[in-house]
């Protein structure tokens, strides 16, 4: 059980320390059990295990839990080397198909992530925002003070009183996205808005 562990992998400017949890390495295989990563007083539990370390580095399933901790860091360690390559993939095709960049605000939840042999991934469990922002589309409108929940099962999406605004405009939404991860997902959602007329 790790008091005080300091990871920084080449090429990260910021590091992962590990303050609590299990750590086992056998066989070639890294495993973390219930292992907490803290980032500026943030905390984050991750179970996961890594097999053929040594190699091809493989991992069929993480769960990562937290009470909340900033957006930008988990993005920033989502794009980073050390994470797998199949999950960081999965998160790179999720922001480019939606559009997302410059993500910012609070996040927190709790998530299982399957990563499957043909390269897809399988995400469930739930994802809160609080005062998150984000620039959205082609045209990089600015998202902001966005909150609500997101619920994943499988190849759905569910939404949950997701609020915020863009510019002066603001729009409350719940409803659900099938197939999300695809290039054709299909919406059913009820939308309210208030729009500032010049931003049509």
């Amino acid at each position: 059980a790790p008091e005080d562990l300091l990871y920084q992998p080449i090429g990260m400017n910021k590091p992962l320390r590990a303050k609590s949890g299990t750590i086992t390495y056998d066989k070639d295989v890294l495993t973390l059990q219930e292992v907490g990563f803290v980032s500026h007083n943030d905390k984050v539990i991750a179970t996961l295990a890594i097999e053929d370390l040594s190699h091809q580095a493989k991992v069929h399933k993480i769960r990562v839990k937290s009470s909340g901790i900033d957006l930008a860091d988990v993005n920033y360690y989502l794009v980073s080397p050390m994470m797998p390559a199949p999950l960081k993939k999965s998160y790179v095709d999720f922001l480019s198909q939606y559009g997302l960049a410059s993500l910012h605000g609070r996040i927190y939840g709790d998530a299982v992530c399957e990563l499957n042999s043909d390269k897809t991934s399988r995400l469930d469990g739930l994802i809160g925002l609080i005062n998150a922002g984000a620039k959205l589309g082609k045209q990089r409108f600015p998202v902001e003070h966005v909150a609500g929940v997101l619920a994943a099962s499988g190849t759905q999406l569910l939404i949950q009183d997701l609020s915020g605004s863009i510019r002066n405009s603001h729009f409350d939404m719940s409803g659900q996205i099938h197939q999300y991860q695809t290039d054709n997902p299909s919406w059913q959602a009820d939308l309210r808005a208030s729009l500032e007329p010049r931003e049509l």
